[in-house]
């Protein structure tokens, strides 16, 4: 397992690695959204949240994803497009892109963290709610 942050990145190369030994082309990682650090190559969530506890990060701030992060070309047009990531949740999204080559080395990964993003629908269902008891 390895811990990712600021200083401790990850290259694409080894990101393969880690998918190629474990699922073919997934990895599992557990974000922690409060101290913004992330431990990658878990077999199961848990080990990852146990992993990120036990260096002093809180219950509440950890998340489990999978990463399924790839750059794709589309030949039509020679563009370089990113896949996103996305863990829905109730109460928030998480999403998580892989972005430019930094150097040879190092990419740069950006993840959003999108606190209430399904209240919007509430919104538009009361919306609704209220037109039609306009018409009543």
């Amino acid at each position: 397992m390895k811990l990712i942050n600021q200083n401790n990145k990850i290259r694409p190369e080894e990101l393969t690695v880690m998918a190629e030994k474990m699922f073919g082309n997934l990895v599992k990682a557990v974000v922690d959204t409060e101290r913004e650090i992330m431990a990658i190559n878990a077999e199961l969530h848990a080990d990852g949240e146990a992993f990120l506890l036990e260096r002093g990060s809180k219950q509440i701030s950890l998340w489990g994803i999978n990463l399924y992060p790839e750059k794709r070309i589309y030949t039509v047009r020679d563009m370089v497009m990113t896949k996103v990531d996305i863990h829905p949740g109730l109460f928030r999204d998480l999403y998580i892109a892989l972005g430019e080559p930094l150097d040879h080395e190092e990419w740069s990964v950006r993840i959003y963290y999108k606190p209430f993003i399904r209240l919007i629908w509430l919104g538009g269902i009361i919306m609704i709610l209220g037109g039609l008891c306009a018409f009543i």
